[in-house]
């Protein structure tokens, strides 16, 4: 299992976002959603140390890129 896995996950769209969320979960990974705005996540990121991210490449007031 990779219970002790955790991965951010943030996109714009909510309905994928829940979608991976439940993906990953089902894998044992331990999953953070996001906010969907790229502000957000750059605060979660200063605030934790997560072992993958997964992100929307375009997303509001500050981009994947």
């Amino acid at each position: 299992m990779n219970s002790n896995k955790t991965i951010l996950v943030a996109d714009d769209t909510e309905e994928i976002g829940k979608a991976c969320e439940k993906e990953l979960k089902a894998l044992g990974y331990e999953v953070k959603l996001c906010k969907r705005e790229g502000d957000e996540v750059i605060k979660k990121l200063e605030a934790f140390r997560y072992d993958a991210v997964l992100l929307d490449v375009f997303m509001a007031g500050c981009d994947g890129i």
